[in-house]
């Protein structure tokens, strides 16, 4: 025979025995494989005959290394695997050892950083060595023993695995370790015990059946070390140490003994009796690494810490690579533990030389962090990378949006106050002095760096000024304005008012409401339909936006040109108003002195043109201006209403005269103030509901309909046609204002309200108000919630949890009946849920979305509430963050900030994504692009993650030439590949 290795044979072959083996070749020789720590030699001759890989049974001869056949091939095999499966069932116990050409593979395993779950080979006597074994379920007496040579008991907990064996005898079989029996131990004795992992309260450990505890106070400086990663070298899993036995009990679930150790050791680094070192005593450390609480540093041996208190600015050097390793430093000891063997030292060279000094003008890079609402500066000092932090009360509050995703190359000036004698740097944006500095009327060369489309600005940069130009200096409403793409050249001239300094364009565009001509009410025109939507129909003429009423059976669809009456226009306002018909214009044909019944098409109040429906003709006349109210002519010549007219004629100039006679009307109505009436709702307008009783024509304003109605005007249970109840509160037949209220007729909650300050209700939210307060409505009362005490929860992004028709409970915070003030929190009364949260910043959690809007996206973790921002999501920052994901959607996102004062917790979906850069893409590459967003000035696309833009000029070629002056946002659509 011929050993494999060092180690002890598991069993030796006798003469005359019958075995089962598997022919192999190692090193060009021929061996049979019978499951020992050994492999039997076999003759050139007698292995010629079977293939590697061939089972045969086999008789071991007596004084002869060679072997013979007992039975034929074929049938050795087929007999001797059959009668190996059926004498192994479930739970059967197999003595096995650990394969040599595995032993190196598992100390190495042991000694890795991280396990790697991998199965390592071992060999049962008698058997075809078909096994493996996971380490992830053994002790460290298992690995110990196995490591040492010797054999362990294990068992195959699966049946199946021994089904597929018989069909592949190449797929090997995992076995499970047997756990010894428990040990009977008394305190106080000493044991041998191995090591099972290493954890942050102590040393797991083993010996026999029995599982036990290092804990972490019987180990000198148990946590520097641990952090270290010394104790995960000195005690690696597997290794056997002397231990004596301090108590033992018994878990009530498992039923099994737990017990708690002390390690026997003689062999410590330094006998600390004999450290001549006190507290005040003065020595030279080395710097081992960077903790929490400070350096770890290490004397004569020992770990121990250098308090971070005694380090000004500490965070700075850290992050700018002050203290190296092995970097001597001179300490002063401080405190001295003897029992953890641990000291704690003061630093005493506190100051660093950064070679500035205040007043120096700094070249960095101004980057955004992790942290919200923070920035960083990165700059060289002496060839050596620095960063530092930079209030952003520094920089103008415009570059906040812009710095978001951006870096900004500028120059700061460096302020610095004394902390200990170490220079703890303030640094100073020198943007807004450069701006003050700069003379009023003078024109810059400037380039577009970003617009910030929620704060309506344009940033540019021209030279080492950046300024900021608004976007309504150089726009015009309902027009199609002016769009700078980044990189363009723009020329801005500096202004100054009340000593600010201001940016124009130097050449202002022309008001495009100025420059329309051949335009007037009552004229047709030809229009473009820009966009249909329900409520409204956008059009396009020259280079302004109006609004289409079509009253035709066909409703137009985008992009097409139709011609259209001009119903109002005034340049002054913005406004372009059009309608179209299905009829035919056809000449007036009214006879002076006589009386008709039409049908009114629209009314044009300002030129005092009626377009009406006459037998089914279509006629276009002259309205002589009624002498009434404004808001009962607008509801006599609504579109669809009938009204009788005279025509006459003046000066050759032929008119109709509206036929209202309002004093006999007011007369048979009989109306006078305090009477109580049922009129019907004929319309209702942003401002008042029109309402006419007894074919009088009057109004409800927004502030009469409730109590209510001076906070929030709900109106969505009225329709037009609704008979409602009122009280008329004005009656003036001379001028003919008629003037109704319903909060007359209704009762008065605030003196009987039966809640006062600190008491809680169940309120329904009634209005979501644009600053993020709530407006609840509190047992027939609305009162207000200030967004910091709507819940528990803040969001960065003024994001809102509830909407309108929304269950909340609150509590009275302030109530004032005489001044009729309401206000309400969502928080009083209630526990902080932010008390018991435990989470750290970095880890990555799977959370649940709520809401999105479109800034940021609100999901919950457990008992907290916090968002993912907009620029968060992905790669590639989307234009609104709403429909981003499904409401309760579960996803993964990383913690990125949170602070428990302020209620405030941030998640990162980007940071858990792959980097979609690191696949190649080279230019001149052809890809498949989504459309993410498309404005006047470009397009943004999604190429494989990555953002693409595409400028107006290029998007313009990129169709075709044909399309004239067009938008891109015309020719792509968000989603289009």
């Amino acid at each position: 025979m011929e050993n494999r290795n060092s180690l002890q044979p598991i069993r030796t072959a006798a003469p005359a025995d019958r075995l089962l083996g598997r022919v192999c070749s190692v090193g060009g020789r021929r061996y049979l494989d019978c499951g020992f720590d050994q492999l039997i030699a076999v003759s050139d001759a007698d292995a010629a005959r079977y293939a590697d890989g061939a089972f045969v049974e086999v008789e071991i001869a007596a004084g002869a290394t060679p072997w013979r056949d007992a039975v034929s091939q074929q049938q050795a095999v087929q007999q001797s695997f059959d009668q190996l499966i059926a004498s192994i069932r479930k739970h059967t116990t197999l003595e096995v050892g650990l394969a040599a050409a595995d032993v190196e593979r598992l100390q190495s395993e042991l000694t890795a950083h991280a396990p790697s779950g991998r199965r390592f080979r071992v060999y049962a006597p008698g058997n075809s060595c078909h096994f493996t074994l996971n380490t992830k379920n053994c002790t460290g007496e298992h690995l110990f023993r196995l490591l040492a040579g010797e054999r362990i008991e294990a068992q195959c907990w699966d049946y199946t695995d021994f089904n597929r064996l018989k069909t592949n005898v190449d797929e090997p079989v995992c076995l499970n370790p047997v756990r010894p029996a428990p040990v009977e131990a008394a305190e106080g004795e000493c044991f041998d015990v191995y090591v099972n992992r290493a954890v942050d309260f102590g040393l797991f450990v083993s010996f026999g059946g029995n599982d036990g505890l290092i804990h972490k106070k019987s180990l000198p400086n148990y946590d520097e070390r641990f952090r270290s990663g010394e104790i995960a070298a000195a005690y690696r899993r597997g290794m056997k140490i002397r231990a004596k036995l301090l108590s033992k009990t018994r878990d009530e679930q498992s039923g099994r003994l737990r017990y708690t150790f002390d390690p026997v050791t003689d062999d410590a680094p330094v006998a600390f009796d004999s450290l001549t070192l006190d507290v005040g005593d003065t020595v030279t450390v080395h710097v081992n690494n960077v903790t929490r609480n400070g350096l770890s540093v290490r004397y004569r041996g020992e770990v121990h810490t250098v308090d971070r208190n005694s380090i000004p600015n500490c965070v700075e050097r850290i992050r700018n690579g002050v203290y190296l390793p092995n970097q001597p430093l001179r300490v002063k000891m401080i405190r001295r533990n003897d029992k953890q063997r641990h000291f704690l030292f003061e630093l005493l060279d506190k100051t660093v030389d950064y070679g500035l000094a205040e007043g120096d003008i700094l070249r960095c890079e101004i980057t955004p962090t992790e942290i919200p609402a923070t920035t960083e500066i990165r700059t060289t000092i002496d060839q050596r990378s620095c960063s530092f932090h930079l209030h952003p009360q520094e920089l103008p509050y415009s570059l906040n949006n812009y710095l978001r995703e951006h870096s900004l190359e500028t120059e700061v000036r460096v302020c610095g106050f004394f902390e200990h004698g170490d220079p703890k740097f303030q640094f100073k944006s020198l943007i807004a002095d450069r701006i003050q500095a700069l003379d009023e009327g003078l024109t810059l060369d400037a380039e577009v760096l970003f617009e910030d489309g929620q704060a309506g600005i344009i940033l540019w940069r021209a030279g080492e000024v950046f300024g900021f130009l608004p976007v309504g200096s150089y726009s015009f409403p309902m027009a199609r304005n002016i769009a700078f793409s980044h990189g363009e050249r723009i020329a801005v001239r500096v202004g100054r008012s009340d000593g600010k300094t201001f940016f124009r364009l130097a050449q202002p565009p022309v008001n495009p409401w100025d420059s329309l001509s051949g335009i007037a009410e009552g004229k047709r025109i030809r229009v473009q339909v820009c966009d249909v939507r329900e409520d409204e129909i956008r059009i396009g003429y020259d280079r302004v936006f109006g609004i289409l009423k079509p009253y035709t059976a066909r409703r137009p669809e985008a992009g097409e040109t139709v011609e259209a009456f001009v119903s109002r226009f005034s340049p002054s306002e913005a406004v372009l108003e059009c309608f179209t018909t299905d009829c035919d214009t056809v000449p007036d044909s009214l006879e002076p002195g006589t009386e008709y019944d039409l049908q009114v098409v629209a009314h044009a109040a300002g030129a005092g043109k009626l377009w009406a429906l006459q037998q089914e003709r279509l006629i276009e006349i002259e309205l002589e201006r009624p002498e009434m109210p404004d808001y009962v002519t607008g509801c006599l010549l609504r579109h669809g209403s009938r009204v009788r007219v005279r025509a006459e004629e003046r000066d050759g100039v032929r008119r109709v005269r509206l036929l209202y006679d309002r004093e006999s009307l007011w007369a048979q109505a009989g109306l006078r103030e305090g009477d109580r009436c049922y009129p019907v709702i004929a319309e209702i307008r942003p401002d008042r509901m029109i309402v006419t009783h007894r074919d009088v024509i009057g109004y409800i304003p927004n502030d009469e309909l409730d109590w209510n109605s001076s906070r929030i005007v709900d109106r969505s249970a009225y329709r037009p046609g609704m008979q409602v109840e009122a009280l008329v509160l004005r009656a003036d037949a001379a001028s003919g204002e008629l003037v109704f209220s319903r909060k007359a007729l209704l009762e008065d909650p605030w003196p009987a309200y039966p809640h006062r300050e600190g008491d809680t209700t169940e309120g329904t939210v009634a209005a979501v108000l644009p600053n993020g307060n709530l407006l609840v409505n509190a047992d027939g009362i609305v009162g207000e919630v200030l967004k910091y005490n709507v819940s528990w929860f803040n969001f960065q992004s003024g994001m809102n949890r509830y909407r309108t028709g929304d269950r909340l409970r609150v509590q009275l915070v302030k109530f004032d009946p005489e001044a009729r003030v309401l206000f309400l929190s969502g928080t009083g009364g209630t526990e902080s849920p932010w008390n018991g949260v435990n989470y750290r910043v970095g880890s990555k959690y799977e959370v649940t979305v709520l809401r999105t809007d479109r800034m940021a996206v609100m999901v919950a973790l457990d008992g907290i509430i916090g968002e993912i921002p907009r620029e968060r999501i992905g790669w590639i920052t989307p234009p609104s963050a709403e429909g981003t994901f499904a409401e309760g959607e579960r996803i993964e996102a990383q913690l990125i900030f949170i602070n428990r004062t302020k209620r405030v917790a941030q998640f990162s979906r980007k940071a858990v994504l792959p980097d979609p850069w690191g696949v190649p893409i080279a230019e001149g590459d052809v890809a498949e692009a989504k459309v993410v967003e498309a404005t006047a000035s470009e397009v943004r696309f999604d190429v494989g993650g990555r953002l693409g833009v595409c400028s107006r000029e290029m998007a313009r070629a990129f169709v075709a030439g044909a399309c004239g002056d067009v938008q891109p946002d015309a020719l792509f659509h968000p989603g289009e590949l």
